[in-house]
């Protein structure tokens, strides 16, 4: 911990419960089907809302009007995501209509998160959640091979502590963050930077109970990325990805123990959630819940995955 920097104390303040969860969940579910809130969205929101019940009633988020900016910012993340995924070996496929059809779409949602973004601070929050996000692509591409594993789980770690905050100050507004929303310029944009901006989440040393709640969804984040690497392996190794989980596996082991090795770095994190007020039941819950929709994406590509499930399931000849 650096010397003089105040934190909270790590005691079980039980914010995030099975209980919220599941309140969590209905109310979430009653925007998804009044087309309030699309199903990438939904997802991240009962994380949300779980934690900060009494700033997410349905209500309140209706009448704040930072809804539609969480909303068009999960779907940018998701368009970012997937180009970053995909183009690659799009390119190296020669499908010059797949690298298009990205690109197009890619644009389309940055111009619709432009579009409800009210103000300079919000047009501000897009431009560094965008800029930050492709830096950190570019940088672990650039990394010299074998990786090292340290440098694969804090790429992870910096990834989702960019989208967890972003998405964040979407709903709560840029004032609930005050102090951890410098913005870094292009020409100051580098890995040293970005590792101190987010070192208060993925360190865990928060300074106000927002930043606590976030510690705690941070961690069920990153357990949640380490099952979701798990279940991609195969398509993350055929689209040349690099993940905690492809990394080890490139050591080996049998499927069975790169299982458990993958399992135990995820429990890491939940663990680490229940230090800063989730539940052990609720976490438990979040990880069953993630493998059950992991699992429907692979049967229901076209109904619960996005572009990169879609081409990978509904014609491989679209990648190979």
């Amino acid at each position: 911990m650096e010397q003089g920097e105040p934190t909270l104390p790590r005691k079980p303040l039980e914010t995030i419960t099975v209980a919220g969860l599941t309140k969590a969940t209905i109310d979430t579910l009653v925007l998804l089907r009044n087309k309030e809130v699309n199903f990438l969205g939904s997802t991240a929101l009962v994380g949300m809302k779980a934690a900060f019940p009494e700033e997410f009633s349905n209500a309140q988020l209706r009448n704040s009007g930072n809804l539609d900016l969480f909303k068009a910012l999960i779907w940018l993340g998701v368009e970012l995501n997937d180009a970053v995924d995909i183009l690659p070996k799009a390119r190296t496929s020669k499908k010059q209509n797949v690298v298009e059809d990205i690109f197009r779409s890619w644009k389309n949602v940055l111009r619709i998160t432009q579009s409800v973004a009210s103000s300079p601070d919000k047009e501000q929050l897009i431009t560094d959640y965008q800029r930050e996000i492709l830096f950190c692509e570019k940088w672990i591409r650039e990394q010299p091979h074998p990786l090292n594993f340290d440098d694969v789980i804090k790429y992870r770690e910096v990834m989702n502590a960019i989208s967890l905050v972003h998405n964040a100050t979407a709903l709560l507004g840029n004032t609930s963050l005050n102090g951890r929303l410098e913005t870094i310029t292009k020409d100051q944009l580098s890995w040293v930077r970005l590792q101190e901006k987010y070192r208060w989440l993925t360190a865990g040393l928060p300074k106000t109970d927002t930043e606590r709640k976030l510690c705690a969804l941070y961690n069920i984040v990153m357990g949640v990325q380490i099952i979701d690497d798990w279940y991609d392996i195969k398509d993350d190794q055929h689209l040349g990805l690099i993940t905690f989980v492809t990394e080890v596996s490139a050591l080996k082991p049998d499927p069975k123990t790169l299982k458990v090795i993958a399992t135990t770095e995820a429990d890491n994190y939940f663990r680490q959630a229940q230090r800063y007020g989730t539940s052990l039941p609720a976490w438990r819950g979040m990880g069953y819940f993630f493998q059950l929709m992991k699992e429907s994406q692979r049967k229901f590509p076209g109904l619960m995955g996005g572009k990169r499930e879609r081409l990978l399931n509904y014609g491989q000849q679209l990648l190979k």
